[in-house]
């Protein structure tokens, strides 16, 4: 459950954060740039997650050759976005640094690109998910059919 929060958290930090509720208050930027943070942040810890349920399936005998495949699809998304969020806040610190309180133009449409970018890689998540999900279903398959002289897991 904690996953599903987590990767619909991802995309929402950005989707949730409409221009007019940033322009209602003068430090609308700042505390957007923070929210930015702490979702590169979760962003990390979710692929640390991923790793260590790799890592014990593995270690207990599951096929995670797809899942593997999947985590390397999930790394390369989850730097497209880093790399948008990361244009994003360069921008909203520009935009600071400038006097301007207020979302531009140009803020908007990074955001729509890392929002964009952010849904990829959440989208990649799910998918890496469902792998590993298959290949202990599939595991717990093959011990329930094994023969009565082989232990099942």
């Amino acid at each position: 459950m904690k996953n599903k929060l987590a990767i619909g958290a991802l995309a929402l930090a950005v989707l949730f954060t409409s221009s007019s509720a940033l322009a209602a208050k003068p430090e609308g930027l700042t505390s957007f740039k923070g929210r930015l943070d702490s979702l590169v942040v979760r962003m990390d810890g979710i692929l640390d997650r991923f790793e260590a349920v790799m890592v014990k399936a593995e270690a207990k005998g599951y096929d995670t050759s797809k899942a593997e495949d999947a985590y390397d699809a999930v790394i390369a998304k989850q730097d497209a976005a880093k790399a948008e969020v990361e244009a994003l806040k360069t921008l909203i610190d520009e935009t600071i640094a400038g006097g301007v309180a207020t979302p531009t133009a140009e803020i908007r449409t990074q955001t729509k690109e890392a929002k964009d970018a952010l849904m990829e890689y959440r989208d990649s998540v799910k998918e890496l998910r469902d792998e590993l999900r298959e290949a202990i279903e599939n595991k717990k398959g093959e011990a329930e059919d094994a023969p009565a002289d082989e232990p099942a897991l």
